[in-house]
This record gives structure tokens, C-alpha cells and sequence, in this order.
């Protein structure tokens, strides 16, 4: 009986160590620059630096973009916390662009955006930090009406190098206890919706139905006026395998525990 037991618990000390090993958790955050080589006649812009940037030409008497007269890049800060019990891809973290239309007359810039990976567990790596540069190409709004270029969805604007480098992140991380964080990469979690034909009168502007399209291998993100879309960003992340040798110890005192209780029911038979 002492021998049984003893056995039980070993098999269990191990998958309870193991199943331990398993948990990663930290915290994704990111910052966007201001923007340089801008060549948008009357384009404005704030949240430089932070982790929401808006641009745009204000309306009306605005002298500043803000929510109602700009799009807008995000960089979601993000608790994560994921059990990894086996190889797989964790989400870390999310990016959302917000294209609204105003009314301006296209051009470019570019900035950097800073993503960041703060690691609690399984070991405390402090923050590790990815800079990106990327760039906006803003067409021209073909009619001054923004509410019917949001509902057409017409005139698409484009981020590009919205991709990350194989090396990003220092990967292949180790994180501790058997984990390593072997890639981050980006995908498109929510293309969010199509434009619809417009309705109103007046002159019919060429419809584009087309939501949000993004190409991870040239990082080229396109969205339509009006739209929202989401990038998720995720980490694949591996595990070590129990070597060969412990899981024979682990099938044998299977096997040892299985004897003990036949032989104490036959016992008591």
C-alpha cells in the first residue's frame, strides 16, 4: 500500500510540474511616431509618441484632428496569459486602423512603430521592443460629400510595411522552462465590412464593395474609406518534450499503480 501511493504521487509531482511549466503571460503595448517625409498637402496629425496617432484635415474651424475628423492607428496594450500545453500560436496582442474620410488631397508620410513584449512568465524578461517603419498613402477623396465616400467605401487608403522581419523580437526566445517563443507574426483577425452602393442623388462615384485587405509576406495593409479593421499579432510558441527515458518512467509506474489496485481487488475478491 505505501509503495502504491508513493508511486501515485510521483506520477503526479511530475504532471503537476509539467502542467506548471506551461503558463505564459506579460503584457503587448507599442507607440507610433511622428510622421516624416509627409508630402499630405493640409494633413494634421497628434499622438505623437503614444499609442493612438490620428490624421486627417480637420473641418469646419477645427484646427486639430480628433475622433469625427481623422483615421486613426491603434496599438492595443494587452494583458495575455495563455497555457501552452502544447506547439501553437498565442495571440499577444491587436493593431487597429480606423479609416475615415475627409476631405484632403491625398499624398504620403511615413513613421515608426514601436511594439513592445513584457514577459511575466514563466521567467520575468523585462521589456523586449521591435521598431517598424511604415508608411500611409492617402488618395484622393474624388467628392467633397465624406459621408458618401464612407458608405461607398471608394477611394482605398494604404499602410505599408506592416510586416515582421524573421529576427523580430530577438526569436527565437527562450522564455523559460522548456518554452521557447519561436516567431511573432501578424494576420488579419477582422477585415471588418464592405462599402454598400450609395443611395443619395447626385453624381454615382465608382464602387469599390471591397473591405479590408492585408498581405503579412509584403505587409501591405489596404482599407476602404469609412472602414475598421483589426491585425492581430501572434507568437508561436514551443514546448520540450518529456524526453524518451520519462515517459517509459511514467508509463511504467502507470503500469506498477494498474498491478497494485488488480492485486488488492483480487485480494478482497
Amino acid at each position: 500500500m505505501v509503495k502504491y501511493y508513493a508511486l501515485a504521487g510521483a506520477v503526479a509531482l511530475i504532471s503537476t510540474t509539467a502542467a506548471q511549466a506551461s503558463i505564459v503571460s506579460g503584457q503587448f503595448s507599442g507607440t507610433i511616431a511622428a510622421p516624416t517625409t509627409t508630402t499630405s498637402p493640409g494633413m494634421v496629425h497628434s499622438g505623437d509618441g503614444e499609442s493612438v496617432f490620428r490624421w486627417g484635415t480637420p473641418s469646419g474651424p477645427a484646427t486639430e484632428v480628433e475622433v469625427g475628423n481623422s483615421a486613426s492607428l491603434a496599438v492595443s496594450t494587452t494583458n495575455f496569459s495563455h497555457n501552452v500545453l502544447r506547439n501553437g500560436d498565442f495571440q499577444l496582442g491587436t493593431i487597429t486602423w480606423d479609416n475615415q474620410s475627409n476631405w484632403h488631397p491625398g499624398g504620403t508620410w511615413s513613421s515608426v512603430m514601436t511594439l513592445n513584449l513584457d514577459f511575466d512568465t514563466p521567467n520575468d524578461l523585462g521589456s523586449i521592443s521591435h521598431d517598424l517603419t511604415f508608411s500611409s498613402v492617402n488618395t484622393t477623396d474624388n467628392y467633397a460629400d465624406t459621408d458618401r465616400n464612407e458608405q461607398t467605401g471608394n477611394n482605398p487608403d494604404d499602410l505599408g510595411g506592416i510586416v515582421l522581419s524573421s529576427s523580430a523580437f530577438n526569436v527565437p526566445l527562450d522564455l523559460g522552462e522548456g518554452l521557447t517563443l519561436e516567431s511573432v507574426f501578424f494576420q488579419l483577425d477582422d477585415a471588418g465590412t464592405p462599402g454598400t452602393p450609395w443611395n443619395g442623388t447626385g453624381p454615382f462615384l465608382s464602387f469599390n464593395g471591397a473591405a479590408s485587405q492585408y498581405d503579412p509576406a509584403t505587409g501591405l495593409w489596404r482599407m476602404r474609406e469609412g472602414g475598421t479593421a483589426v491585425i492581430g499579432v501572434y507568437g508561436t510558441i514551443s514546448t520540450v518534450p518529456l524526453p524518451a527515458g520519462m515517459w517509459l518512467l511514467l508509463a511504467g509506474l502507470g503500469g506498477i499503480a494498474t498491478f497494485g489496485r488488480r492485486a488488492r481487488h483480487q485480494a478482497g475478491s
